[in-house]
């Protein structure tokens, strides 16, 4: 399992990388860090890559922010570093996950760190197939959507293409029905990545074509997006 970590504004929390590095090397855990300077580039990195721990550090932004990781990816844990003690968790309770506070202080951080990777593994679900005689896991979050072809599946994820065997009829039992869609007698969706739904086709975050939706799946997709935007 490899834990992913967004640093945004690094260049002004030069320690919370050694920290962070420390944490996970002393509890033999992988961890991916990428840093952002410009929170500008956020969807671009999204797209490719799926952030379990954001740290932001502007609190004149945060909320905007946290609203727009949110609408990528609404697992992700998010973190306002700052150094206004006045500021509470109640005010951004809508938007934040919690606050650390400079001088960042170690074990602040490793009970962050402690609370994150538990929520990490509660809801952590993964998809398994054989691809070039290995076997690949994808978590669900990294997947947009399957398509039936000829002779297999293939499956479009943040991590690229694979084509794999599988009878298509027989993968939505594979699936958490809460998290996919079949939408068309060909496509399977990640309906956690559904931007919009037209009379005929659906887009998703990420990719920059259009789904077909067929008449008789559009009310079942319309009807489990009003259930869950009332959640």
């Amino acid at each position: 399992m490899e834990f992913n970590v967004l640093i945004i504004n690094s260049n002004k929390n030069p320690k919370i990388r050694k920290n962070l590095e420390r944490y996970f090397s002393s509890n033999d855990l992988h961890c991916r860090i990428e840093e952002l300077i410009n929170s500008d580039d956020i969807d671009e990195l999204y797209a490719k890559y799926t952030p379990d721990l954001v740290f932001l550090d502007d609190e004149r932004t945060t909320v905007t922010l946290s609203d727009k990781i949110r609408s990528l990816e609404d697992s992700s844990t998010i973190v306002l570093i700052t150094d206004k003690k006045d500021i509470r968790n109640e005010k951004y309770q809508d938007h934040l996950d919690g606050i650390l506070y400079r001088p960042l202080e170690e074990e602040a951080i490793n009970m962050l760190l402690n609370t994150s990777i538990e929520k990490m593994k509660r809801d952590l679900k993964l998809y398994m197939f054989k691809y070039e005689g290995k076997m690949v896991i994808i978590p669900y979050k990294d997947i947009l959507y399957f398509q039936k072809q000829l002779t297999s599946i293939k499956i479009h994820t943040k991590r690229g293409e694979f084509k794999f065997k599988e009878r298509f009829n027989n993968l939505m039992n594979k699936l958490d029905e809460n998290d996919f869609l079949m939408c068309h007698k060909e496509f399977i969706i990640n309906l956690k990545k559904i931007t919009s739904v037209s009379d005929k086709s659906c887009r998703l975050h990420f990719i920059d074509h259009e789904i077909p939706v067929a008449g008789k799946f559009k009310t079942v997709m319309l009807e489990i997006l009003d259930k869950k935007s009332h959640n």
